[in-house]
């Protein structure tokens, strides 16, 4: 997940593995305190590397909190 302000920096970076796994919900958490007081977007992105592959990914239930 990268986050899109007055800079960009990615702030989440999952990699698979090559071979076939099942898909599962996870849960995870971003420190995103670098962005207070700015409009910001995220930007989430699914990708093959290369070769013929199935990629799937999906985001649910995303929650930005004042801590």
């Amino acid at each position: 997940m990268r986050v899109l302000g007055s800079t960009t920096s990615t702030v989440l970076n999952v990699p698979g593995a090559a071979s076939n796994r099942n898909g599962a919900w996870a849960s995870t958490t971003v420190d995103l305190s670098a962005f207070a007081g700015q409009t910001v977007q995220l930007q989430v992105e699914a990708a093959v590397a290369s070769g013929a592959s199935l990629v799937e990914a999906g985001v649910d239930d995303v929650r930005v909190t004042r801590e």
